[in-house]
């Protein structure tokens, strides 16, 4: 996860294919990982897969741990953007169907 990591700070925050496929690397080694899970959330939102992202995020919330973990409220804060994201692309499509 941490090659996936440092590719991502070095395209200032863009998941590249490279860093994607560091970060399925990482995961196909260990499932339980949290961070190849969010940066592969992300990469599915850049890519404009925004159901992919919110699939990807709400699982790997799901499996926090009961007492918390320190990338939990990362995870919700991309999630929220991802509702804040569709309600404006909803309200934006609904102009061009009136």
């Amino acid at each position: 996860a941490g090659l996936g990591e440092a590719r991502v700070r070095a395209e200032q925050g863009i998941v590249t294919p490279e860093a994607r496929e560091a970060f399925e690397k990482a995961l196909s080694l260990d499932p339980t990982l949290p961070q190849p899970q969010y940066y592969l959330g992300l990469f599915a939102m850049q890519q404009g897969d925004n159901a992919k992202a919110r699939q990807l995020w709400q699982t790997l919330l799901a499996t926090a741990p009961a007492d918390g973990a320190p990338w939990v409220p990362a995870v919700q804060q991309e999630l929220d953007r991802l509702e804040v994201f569709d309600e404006y692309e909803d309200r934006f499509l609904d102009l061009f169907q009136e």
